[in-house]
């Protein structure tokens, strides 16, 4: 049976290590295969053949995305697999920093095995206890981890190349284990799953030993390689004429200490009226003369202004622009703009982002010194001179069509969300993207503004902001008030609900209203209130009124009053251990919240301020009629006990 191993060029003392080893085995059918340095992926080459990264990809021992060095590994495996499928013979397949561990290697016991499975394992890690016996020598393995040194059969390797899993490349010693159906990770990456598995056995005891592994998990050379070609310095530009407009962009970079070098500030802008249609040719005079000063080796990252956020580290972004083994990649949409007779020379590809976006792009400071030689005026349209330049195909220039660095909300907002790590997530092309662009219409702009008060305020769509005060108040009998909300945040509370729309009485409700709950809303703020409720009023509640325990929130929602809808409320009373209300806007006649048998009213509260009261028996209470306006306010309702919903 022939042994393939695989060996950097770089690593000469390797390659003699490994002819040492098989001569000390005897072995003399052996052949090098030459490890893929992933410092240098081709990455064109490689989606070419019709390969794809797994961007999702999250290391789960580091959290961290594929490096460029697993990658060099995986397509090394590939080249030995592909070896034994064109040779129509089974092989063992060995990294080069081994040693032999044991004095027992039967290759012909090997090969019999192989009969019955696809792959033995003769070198492991064990990442759980879950392997079973099976004799004297062998096991089936359980999740384990190592590539060091593995034989293979035929129908083995063909399983490995025949998966569809290799259009989503992931680290060759956790493929392993997803084909071998070990992998804990399979329900974190269904896309393995359906494919056909492979049948796996291992040594008990290694027979061959990694000299740098033998005492931690660890990573090969080509694995642990994580830095890219040369390249001198990391400059992220805009051109912000108007600097106040650019507020959320430089928040951003500032969360994520980036240094944001803004351009043309102060001065006037003759780009054309760009909402209005063309224009922007401004932008590019304002980087070529920046660009004079950038030596040819520096990264520039350009994005527009007044409707982007960065939401990714310096290093994460550089790394992903290398992956793409391009000199520039610009951000891609699902639209063309502005000029639809281009559509055709567009090149196709696998998602719906065929057209080049000038409003976000990354690439080396020489290439873009050299695009940008051409001759634009000021009032001329920035994306049809990029666009042109793209498909003029002079320059290494690729397109961002899974949105692995740039996101563009047009037409793109329906499947998109912000992730629990506060990342947006494009469910179609299952990426994480570094940069939001919020491009397009006034739905596109709903969308963007969102996604990014999501972002930039930790998944909730509104600010948070409450009010610093909390201490309650006696008011009325057994009515207390504290302080609540912002004024900010009370409006920023109601933009968001008519934004949402939908504004409807609760299903079976005795007391229909027009209202919106909270947690359909936006379940990060339901969270964020639940937690200061939890710390600032319960507490003082429990307190107040002993012995009674406060159970949690039970329901909370937004409510709306209007001329043409809903303009009062009956006398009722509440489902609930404690009821709150807040006034959202003082801007309307009526519609008081009175509590007749306490004599009250909150006509003179003001908007931010909670009332507490109560619930169930003695506040009954009425919204009366509203005279003018449209009057908002929040209610929450508290549980009656542990497991009241």
């Amino acid at each position: 049976m022939k042994h393939y191993y695989i060996n950097l060029k770089s690593r000469p003392e390797r390659n003699q290590n490994m002819i040492d080893l098989f001569a000390q085995l005897n072995i003399t059918d052996y052949e090098r295969i030459e490890a893929v340095d992933g410092n240098l992926v081709d990455y064109t080459k490689v989606l070419s053949n019709g390969l794809q990264l797994c961007h999702t990809w999250l290391d789960p021992l580091e959290d961290r995305p594929l490096t460029t060095g697993e990658v060099g590994c995986m397509l090394s495996h590939i080249t030995a697999w592909s070896k034994i499928v064109t040779s129509g013979e089974p092989g063992i397949i060995l990294e080069d920093d081994l040693y032999h561990s044991t004095d027992k290697y039967n290759i012909a016991q090997i090969s019999e095995r192989l009969d019955e499975f696809d792959l033995v394992y003769l070198s492991k890690y064990n990442m759980d206890e879950k392997a079973q016996g099976f004799d004297d020598l062998f096991e089936i393995p359980g999740y384990c981890y190592w590539t060091a040194g593995y034989a293979l059969s035929v129908e083995g390797a063909t399983k490995l190349l025949n998966s569809s899993a290799l259009k989503n490349l992931i680290p060759a010693d956790e493929y392993l284990p997803m084909m071998l159906g070990t992998s804990p990770l399979l329900d974190t990456y269904p896309q393995f799953k359906e494919f056909e598995k492979l049948k796996g056995l291992a040594y008990k005891n290694n027979i061959f030993s990694p000299y740098k592994r033998e005492t931690e998990i660890g990573r090969t050379d080509t694995e642990t390689a994580i830095s890219f070609k040369e390249w001198k310095d990391f400059k992220l530009l805009t051109v912000a004429t108007e600097s106040a407009k650019a507020e959320n962009l430089i928040k951003s970079c500032e969360e994520h200490n980036l240094d944001l070098e803004m351009l043309g500030v102060g001065e006037k802008w003759e780009g054309g009226v760009m909402a209005d249609g063309p224009g922007g040719g401004h932008k590019v005079h304002y980087l070529r003369s920046r660009l004079r000063n950038a030596d040819d080796r520096d990264i520039i990252m350009f994005v527009d202004g007044y409707d982007v956020i960065i939401n990714d580290s310096q290093e994460e972004l550089v790394k992903r622009f290398k992956q793409f083994g391009a000199d520039v990649v610009f951000s891609a949409e699902p639209l063309i703009w502005p000029d639809q007779s281009l559509e055709h020379e567009f090149p196709l590809v696998h998602t719906r982002n065929r057209y080049l976006n000038s409003g976000g792009f990354i690439g080396r400071a020489g290439v873009l010194k050299d695009m940008l030689k051409n001759d634009i005026k000021k009032a001329d349209d920035d994306q049809l001179f990029y666009q042109k330049l793209f498909l003029g195909r002079k320059y290494n220039i690729k397109l961002d069509v899974e949105n692995y660095i740039f996101q563009c909300v047009s037409a793109s907002g329906h499947v998109l969300s912000v992730s629990d790590n506060n990342q947006v997530y494009n469910s179609e092309t299952g990426c994480y993207s570094c940069v939001l662009h919020g491009n397009g219409g006034p739905e596109d702009k709903k969308a963007y503004t969102n996604l990014v008060n999501q972002v930039m305020n930790k998944g909730s769509i509104v600010p948070i902001n409450f009010a610093k005060y909390h201490k309650i108040w006696t008011v009325a009998d057994d009515i207390v008030a504290c302080e609540y909300l912002t004024p900010q945040m009370c409006d920023d509370i109601i933009g968001a609900c008519d934004q949402l729309g939908g504004w409807e009485p609760r299903p079976d409700d005795a007391y229909p209203a027009q209202e919106i709950r909270i947690q359909k809303l936006c379940p990060s703020l339901y969270k964020e209130m639940e937690k200061n409720l939890n710390k600032h009023i319960w507490p003082q509640l429990e307190a107040y009124w002993p012995p009674m325990t406060m159970y949690g929130i039970r329901d909370y929602f937004a409510m709306r009053y209007s001329l043409d809808t809903q303009t009062s409320l009956n006398l009722h009373n509440d489902a609930s251990m404690v009821s709150g209300s807040v006034k959202l806007n003082e801007d309307y006649q009526g519609a008081e919240l009175s509590f007749p048998r306490q004599h009250f009213t909150n006509r003179h509260v003001a908007r931010g301020v909670m009332l507490l009261w109560p619930g169930q028996v003695t506040h009954p209470h009425v919204c009366e009629e509203l005279e003018e306006g449209v009057k908002y306010s929040l209610t929450l309702w508290t549980k009656r006990f542990t497991q009241d919903t």
